[in-house]
């Protein structure tokens, strides 16, 4: 987990490369859409935003979400009739699905391409003629069949933001929730980690290691999220 060997648009705050444990997962194949939102917001639990919804199509990722949103109104919902449990992955989860064994800047390789993911077109990311959101899937999967790990929407994950998160060289796979920052100083974690870059998203912040933060309160029209099952007990592990 980290910084890749050469990459030169690695930030401080991807380093140093690590390795970390993984205990088997389920991800979603791509980011969750508006057609699987929406019976929430039905059922009068998740706040109304369908005047953006308008905008787009079924099967293009739901935007303008809080990270508390997903977490106290859209996760209990959901989770409330399943026999499963699901969450959002940990930092550590969404970059080891994101690599996809990979250890090049994007899963593909080194190179930007417009045939992998939804990127800014306008940063000279080629092949790329998409200028806004796109439907999921629309692009190739990474060799784990998993779509639009770089780009199209950032993805909210579980962390809390940590600037020097890597400097201990965690080995858990576990979500870092750990408080004392200038801007935590309530014991509440006010910013949350966003993973992958997005459309409108310079090429660098596409990469598989690159971290970013938002307010966990604030909702934007190119950050979306997609889930996780948790293991179902008895389910051997693997790293």
């Amino acid at each position: 987990m980290g910084c890749s060997a050469g990459d030169l648009e690695c930030e401080e705050n991807e380093k140093p490369a690590h390795p970390r444990k993984i205990p088997r997962f389920k991800m979603m194949k791509h980011e969750l859409t508006w057609e699987m939102y929406l019976p929430c917001i039905e059922a009068g639990v998740c706040d109304d935003n369908r005047y953006y919804r308008f905008r787009h199509q079924m099967n293009e990722p739901v935007a303008i979400i809080r990270w508390n949103d997903i977490t106290e109104q859209f996760l209990p919902w959901l989770n409330q009739n399943q026999k499963a449990r699901f969450r959002l992955p940990s930092e550590a989860e969404w970059e080891y699905a994101a690599r996809a064994g990979s250890e090049s800047k994007y899963s593909w390789g080194n190179t930007r391409s417009g045939a992998h993911a939804n990127g800014n077109n306008r940063a000279l990311w080629p092949e790329d003629g998409n200028m806004e959101i796109g439907a999921v899937m629309s692009y190739m999967p990474n060799a784990f069949g998993l779509y639009d790990m770089h780009g199209n929407v950032w993805e909210w994950v579980q962390d809390c933001w940590h600037e020097q998160e890597y400097q201990n060289k965690p080995s858990s796979s576990g979500a870092n929730e750990l408080r004392g920052e200038k801007y935590e100083k309530s014991g509440v974690c006010k910013r949350r980690v966003t993973r992958g870059g997005a459309w409108q998203g310079k090429s660098y912040r596409l990469r598989s290691s690159f971290r970013y933060f938002l307010y966990a309160n604030s909702a934007f029209t190119d950050v979306g999220f997609r889930l996780v099952q948790e293991p179902v007990e008895g389910t051997p592990s693997q790293n």
